[in-house]
């Protein structure tokens, strides 16, 4: 992707930075996988449809999103892309210099952890700036910054990953050799 920053102050990392931060997701997450990291891994190939792009709803997140990063209110954003929701949120934990998260979600477990619907958002804001961002976007409050170096998420109230900083970090970095094997 190319762009013009016009303001140095306005670039926004995907790292957390700050304990106590609230996250958010914006966006829809549908049960899509055609074309799919999950999809290859269980099946070994890829087929289907890919995940719809409406690029209508994907402009219209980016408008809030830049709207609320020229506000001073986003301390970091990152795409849902690759491996959905649950690497989003590895690798934001993975950045961030010591600190974690934690993580609840609703509904289907496979998809909420890892559909690749476009056009969502994981966002992380600090609690004085919640009411102000949540006026702007459409983003759904899905859990918050803590000081311990680990990603803890829930699904439908059941723990489903608990994995320290280093862990996630070992699997990330390891994803690319092992392909290569």
């Amino acid at each position: 992707m190319v762009g013009l920053v016009e303001n140095l102050k306005h670039v926004t990392t995907q790292h957390f930075k700050n304990a106590g931060d609230l996250i958010y997701l914006l966006g829809d997450t549908k049960d899509e996988f055609g074309g799919s990291e999950l999809q290859k891994l269980m099946y070994g190939r890829i087929f289907g449809k890919a995940p719809v792009l409406n690029l209508e709803v994907e402009a219209g997140y980016q408008a809030q999103i830049l709207t609320a990063i020229k506000n001073g209110l986003v301390a970091s954003a990152h795409d849902v892309a690759e491996g959905g929701v649950a690497v989003a949120l590895a690798e934001s934990v993975i950045g961030s210099k010591g600190l974690g998260a934690e993580v609840t979600l609703e509904g289907n477990a496979v998809s909420a952890l890892f559909s690749e619907s476009q056009s969502r958002f994981i966002l992380s804001v600090k609690p004085e700036n919640q009411i102000d961002f949540e006026s702007l976007t459409d983003a759904v409050l899905i859990g918050k910054v803590v000081e311990a170096p680990a990603l803890k998420i829930d699904v439908n109230g059941e723990n489903v990953i608990n994995q320290d900083a280093e862990g996630l970090k070992k699997a990330w970095k390891g994803a690319i050799p092992c392909l290569l094997n």
